[in-house]
């Protein structure tokens, strides 16, 4: 339902907004009669006071920083648009929101970054955690009385205050399953870690094995640590698959994994192809799936993941108030060629749920 706002209350009343704004926050003179004719169409429409406004006007501009990395541009760049989203909701309010830019999702790029930051006029800092190793700059930040979430890839054991996401141990389990239907229950499956220092990563291969249990016929081999980088990946499976000539599929943490996978399996004929699984959309993806050499992704919508970790932030910075949960996970989606087209066109891309 759109926001009642204090000028269409005014035009029913036939008064001036400032009227209507004297009767609702009780300030000003008013004649009795007018503030309880005012207030009775404020019901009637549904007004509902704006808390961030009011909140705001009563304090100084507040200062959100947001740290996320620069390439693979396919899958950060819906990072931006989340974040534009954000920046698009909070535009009549005294909210900056400043980004800084890591090159890799590494922890010594983050920590890097993070060392440049004037944190003495920061309200709140959200970041897509890289890991470990950034746990005493989250806390110290913390120690500064700076609210610090998460989104995307988490670092449980921080003083952060919660974690926007997607389960990976779901996704990760989905995508064993679905894997493990189209081989009939039998073969190799190559599993290609993206980052070992990024828990998300580590947590789809963790998910993803012990998804193998239920499935004796299916043996996975563990492949090397392609960074997120299709030409380390390309090199790493080449590798796999001359040492394993039978790999009947191959599964990667991340989109610049699938991606390298699709682009060395096309030289391929299609009967012979591995399937191959991974994360996120793009236009790389598209083109890969449309000559089958990607299977199917899972979508972690990088958008949403984003803005939610911002407005979550926003109304802690403001009310004290926290999400219902520690962990807010989106629901992982499955997208294949038939429908990809959907998450790169318009908005449909970012999936946002209430």
């Amino acid at each position: 339902m759109p926001q009642i706002t204090l000028k269409q209350i005014a035009e029913r009343a036939g008064t001036s907004v400032g009227t209507v704004d004297r009767a609702l926050n009780n300030r000003g003179r008013i004649s009795p009669a007018t503030k309880e004719k005012i207030i009775k169409i404020a019901d009637e429409m549904g007004y509902q006071p704006n808390k961030i406004a009011s909140a705001l006007s009563r304090s100084k501009c507040l200062r959100i920083a947001v740290i996320y990395a620069k390439y693979p541009a396919y899958f950060v760049d819906e990072f931006t648009a989340g974040l534009e989203k954000a920046i698009e909701h909070f535009t009549h309010y005294k909210i900056e929101i400043v980004t800084y830019r890591c090159n890799a999702l590494d922890p010594q790029s983050q920590i890097e970054v993070i060392k440049d930051i004037d944190f003495s006029n920061i309200d709140g800092f959200s970041l897509n955690a890289s890991g470990q190793e950034l746990t005493p700059y989250i806390n110290k930040i913390a120690d500064m009385g700076i609210p610090v979430v998460t989104f995307n890839s988490d670092i449980p054991g921080t003083r952060r205050l919660f974690h926007v996401g997607m389960d990976p141990f779901m996704a990760s389990r989905v995508s064993f399953n679905l894997m493990a239907k189209m081989l009939q229950g039998k073969g190799k499956i190559l599993a290609m870690p993206g980052f070992h220092s990024v828990l998300s990563h580590e947590d789809r291969i963790t998910g993803f094995l012990e998804a193998a249990k239920d499935y004796p016929g299916i043996q996975v081999i563990l492949g090397g640590e392609y960074k997120d980088r299709e030409d380390l990946a390309i090199d790493l499976i080449k590798k796999a698959m001359a040492k394993h000539d039978d790999i009947a599929g191959i599964y990667t943490v991340s989109s610049p994994g699938v991606i390298g996978a699709g682009k060395y399996l096309s030289q391929f004929p299609k009967e012979h192809r591995p399937i191959a699984v991974g994360y996120d959309t793009s236009q790389d993806m598209k083109q890969l799936m449309e000559k089958d050499a990607c299977t199917f992704v899972v979508y972690q919508n990088p958008a949403a993941q984003i803005y939610y970790s911002i407005v979550y932030l926003v109304e802690y910075v403001l009310f004290g108030t926290l999400p219902s949960q520690e962990m807010n996970f989106l629901p992982p989606q499955i997208v294949v060629r038939e429908n990809i087209e959907y998450y790169l066109e318009g908005d449909n891309k970012f999936i946002f749920v209430n």
